[in-house]
């Protein structure tokens, strides 16, 4: 699971959700400045800019490739992801999402907000597939696209 690529759909998916929607907050209030949060032409913001400065901030990328770094450094096989499974609880946990685990042996389920309508599901798999290459013993990768794209998304009433 490239959690790059999810994190750049799931702002997608955010953006679109809520771009009709504005934070009434004057930028000055906030001590930001014209550039940083997209000025809207009367000093509100919207979510979607905020959304998306944080995603590009930095800090998140950095985390973001770490975390992908790990996993792809310890690839384990289907209802095997015991240290995949482990790194997300972590980082579920120390970022403040409840989540739900074991679901299907080491599954995480993790959820965001009031869980009322509407809401969007998002699925991703974390585990890796077995490659032969050549005449070499098999190894185990991470796949980006394995049968179908990852993640998967379902808007829901």
């Amino acid at each position: 699971m490239d959690l790059l690529r999810l994190l750049s759909f799931l702002v997608f998916i955010v953006v679109a959700a809520f771009s009709s929607l504005q934070l009434q907050r004057s930028v000055e209030q906030q001590g930001l400045d014209y550039y940083s949060l997209g000025r809207d032409g009367i000093g509100n913001y919207s979510i979607r800019d905020e959304i998306i400065r944080l995603a590009n901030a930095p800090e998140t990328v950095n985390w973001l490739k770490n975390i992908r770094r790990k996993i792809h450094e310890q690839p384990e096989l289907a209802y095997e992801e015991f240290e995949t499974s482990k790194l997300i609880r972590r980082e579920l946990h120390r970022i403040g999402v409840e989540y739900r685990w074991p679901v299907a042996k080491t599954g995480v389920v993790a959820t965001i907000g009031s869980g009322c309508p509407p809401f969007v599901a998002l699925r991703a798999d974390m585990d890796a597939l077995p490659i032969q290459v050549g005449e070499k013993p098999s190894r185990l990768i991470h796949r980006v696209c394995k049968q179908s794209p990852t993640p998967t998304i379902w808007p829901c009433e």
